[in-house]
């Protein structure tokens, strides 16, 4: 009885946390991404300035 349900609950709880556990790793590192960028268009106004 012992070995058989541990590979059970090995085989079907690996499976259940990874996938939900992708989804949300994926989605918060985008965000934070896009965040940083935002800042950068700031300094391409001074590029502008310099032109003329």
């Amino acid at each position: 009885p012992g070995p058989p349900p541990a590979g059970s609950a090995l085989g079907g709880a690996p499976p259940v946390p990874s996938r939900p556990g992708a989804s949300p790793d994926p989605f918060g590192p985008p965000p934070q991404v896009p965040s940083r960028p935002n800042r950068a268009p700031p300094g391409v106004p001074r590029i502008t300035i310099s032109d003329p």
